[in-house]
Parts: structure tokens; sequence; C-alpha cells
């Protein structure tokens, strides 16, 4: 009888581990877009701006450009995704990105750059209308508005010399090895930033 009694409670000493365990399987996803034509009303974009936005923790993302640019606001709104979303933004040059393409492939995490690719920054083109104190003013707010995004999405990679020269019409053309040569200068001087979620990097795309 006292045998048994201690095999109970050898039992009962089992069962009772000092941890809870549970056990859950993640998979990672490799999300990849390709931006390869005049960038369009933000309406054509939905789809793959709420893919960017609800992309999770351990997710990639490959945003391809070989684009002329295009609506300014539909560019934006992409570049408010990549940098809100969880996941890791790798911006790949594989032609050219030219206008707002730039400000796209800028704003990655990550980029990877093909040999014989391209960049162009300019200043913004569009169309206005109303009563002429109507066009004015928008004119005036955009103006402003382009300078302040130029700042924010292409500085340090152009110098403040060449933002206002663009600001005040003259295009800037790179090639590969200006790009590659400006982010090695660009990673010597930069001190790492523990609030991204990931340190910029260029890779050399094979």
């Amino acid at each position: 009888m006292t045998q048994n009694n201690y095999c109970q409670s050898n039992e009962e000493k089992k069962e009772k581990l000092p941890y809870s365990f549970y056990e859950t399987t993640i998979t990672n996803r490799i999300l990849t877009f390709y931006i390869s034509d005049t960038i369009e009303d933000p309406l054509k974009y939905t789809d793959m701006i709420h893919k960017i936005n609800t992309a999770q923790t351990g997710d990639t993302i490959y945003i391809h450009l070989n684009t002329p640019g295009g609506y300014m606001s539909t560019g934006v709104q992409i570049i408010n995704a990549m940098q809100s979303t969880s996941a890791h933004v790798v911006t790949v040059l594989a032609a050219r990105a030219y206008s707002m393409g730039t400000f796209i492939f800028l704003a990655g995490d990550e980029y990877l750059l093909h040999d014989d690719s391209r960049m162009m920054f300019h200043n913004f083109s569009g169309e206005t209308g109303g009563k002429g104190h109507e066009m004015a003013s928008m004119v005036e707010s955009t103006v402003l508005w382009f300078a302040k995004l130029l700042k924010k999405y292409c500085s340090p990679f152009l110098t403040d010399d060449e933002v206002s020269r663009i600001i005040k019409g003259e295009d800037i053309w790179m090639d590969a090895d200006e790009i590659r040569k400006r982010f090695i200068k660009i990673a010597k001087k930069k001190k790492p930033n523990k609030k991204r979620k990931s340190g910029k990097k260029l890779k050399q795309a094979s």
C-alpha cells in the first residue's frame, strides 16, 4: 500500500513541469514587385501598397525599378508604406530609376545595383488650372513641398548644392559607378542609427 502511494507521487511530479512550453511555426515570406513603366495613378497601386503595409517582421520585400518616374503622390504613398512596414525592403536598380523612381530607390533599407543602371534627378513637372491666384498658390505650395521631399529622401546622397541646382531646374544624371561611389562615401561617414529597423546596405547585383 505504501509502495503504490510512492509511485503515484512520482508520476504527479513528472506531470508538473516548472515551465510552460509552446511551439509556433513561422514562415518568412519574400514579396517581389516590379515597377517597369511610368508610375501612374495611386489607385492602380493599392494592392501593392497594402501588401507592403501588412508584411510582417522577417519578411523581405524586393522592389525592382525600371521606370522613368511619374506621379509624385503615388511615389510618396509607396515610400510611406516602405518606411512603415515591419518587413525588410530591398530596392533593386534594374536599369533606370528617373525622377520619382530615384526617390523610391533611395527609400529602401538595402540596395541592389546593376552595372548598367542609371539614375536621374530633376525638378517636378505638372499642370494646373483655375483662377490666376489659385494656380499661383498651388505652384508655390508644390515647389515648397517638392524641395522638402528632395532634401528628405535624397540627402545625403545628393549634396546641398546639387539639391539647390535641381530646384533651380538642372537635371543630374548618374551611372552605376557614380551611384556606387556615393553609397560607399556615405557608409564611411555615417554612424550606425540604432533607431532604424536595419542599416542601409549596398549590394552588387549579379
